[in-house]
């Protein structure tokens, strides 16, 4: 399904079915916006934040759940998940056309609540789903409108979560967190051929380095987090059983790892005085660095495209608001000043 509603810079809702979808226009500008979603009234909808001024736009208008943005890798699209037509469904936004569509997909899968994921060339998504009871990694054409086949390319008891393309498009790496012996990191190409097992410890939330070398994941104890890296052997090449370095000491809670555009840092978040902070450190694990002091918790470091600054949700006002930090001058900037939460942000 596809309801277009931009036109001459006006904003028109329309009634589909049961579903009241409302979407405004925007010049180029949006394009370096903030993703995030906010709940107003109980609901959660999308929202574009301008990082500079703080000017919000209203994307959905749906009276449910509409969660987990993700931007296209050339920023002209959002996909999201939301549950506006009973259970959750896919849907992709197209901000500067007004236009959003229902990715229309095999009936016997449903989707689960958890962030879709763009291929480098920005015409799949990878998502999690289900069809007998366990959670898979399925692929999609995001440039379907007609209904079609999702494939599905992982098979492991227990689910698989939170796909991350390889800068190539090669690989989807994933976690898996069924039975003990499939639990870790793995390497599935999206035409579901080649699986690597990388790890085989409780290793979760992989993020792919910008030069596809290396990726970043989180190891899960009982009580905390470390942050390690896995990385290719010499020869360029992955293999089960990767070998792993970790950069944080098993004991320390850090959790939320991501690369900075470049690759050259890593941010991420630590809970050593009690609180969630955001610190970076460089992409081998040295000089790290705590860049927030608030004593409340700051959660979910996301890097702005020009590497220089770093959206997070912080609870200094309460509820969770969107905050902007120049990593070199340490400077903070409260962008959201809404009485609702304010979360999951995409830059």
């Amino acid at each position: 399904m596809i309801v277009s509603f931009c036109r001459y810079g006006v904003l028109f809702a329309m009634l589909i079915g049961l579903m009241l979808l409302t979407v405004a226009c925007f010049n180029s500008e949006a394009f370096s916006s903030i993703a995030f979603v906010s709940e107003i009234d109980g609901d959660a909808e999308i929202f574009l934040l301008d990082p500079n001024s703080g000017d919000t736009t209203r994307i959905t208008s749906n009276g449910g759940a509409d969660i987990y943005p993700s931007w296209s890798p050339d920023r002209t699209k959002i996909a999201y998940v939301s549950d506006q037509s009973g259970g959750y469904k896919l849907y992709i936004a197209d901000p500067a056309e007004g236009v959003i569509k229902r990715l229309l997909l095999n009936a016997d899968i449903q989707i689960e609540p958890f962030k879709p994921a763009w291929s480098p060339g920005g015409t799949i998504l990878s998502f999690s789903a289900s069809s007998d009871g366990d959670f898979d990694l399925y692929v999609a054409d995001a440039n379907v409108d007609e209904k079609q086949e999702a494939t599905r390319i992982t098979f492991n008891p227990g689910g698989e979560q939170l796909g991350d393309w390889s800068p190539d498009g090669e690989w989807l790496a994933f976690h898996s967190s069924g039975m003990p012996a499939y639990q870790g990191l793995w390497l599935r190409n999206p035409d579901g051929v080649n699986l690597i097992q990388l790890t085989s410890e409780n290793d979760r939330n992989a993020k792919w380095s910008p030069n596809g070398g290396d990726i970043v994941f989180t190891r899960q104890w009982e009580d905390t987090s470390q942050i390690c890296v896995a990385s290719k052997q010499a020869n360029g090449n992955w293999r089960d059983d990767v070998n792993t370095d970790c950069y944080t000491p098993k004991g320390e809670d850090n959790q939320s790892p991501v690369w900075s555009p470049d690759g050259k840092l890593l941010a991420y978040i630590s809970f050593g005085d009690g609180n969630a902070e955001i610190y970076t450190m460089n992409s081998d694990g040295t000089k790290q660095r705590r860049l927030t002091k608030n004593n409340v918790d700051d959660l979910h470091p996301v890097w702005g495209p020009d590497g220089k600054r770093i959206a997070f949700v912080s609870y200094m006002y309460g509820l969770g608001e969107i905050i902007v930090l120049d990593v070199s001058e340490g400077k903070q900037n409260r962008l959201t000043r809404n009485s609702s939460e304010d979360h999951s942000h995409d830059w």
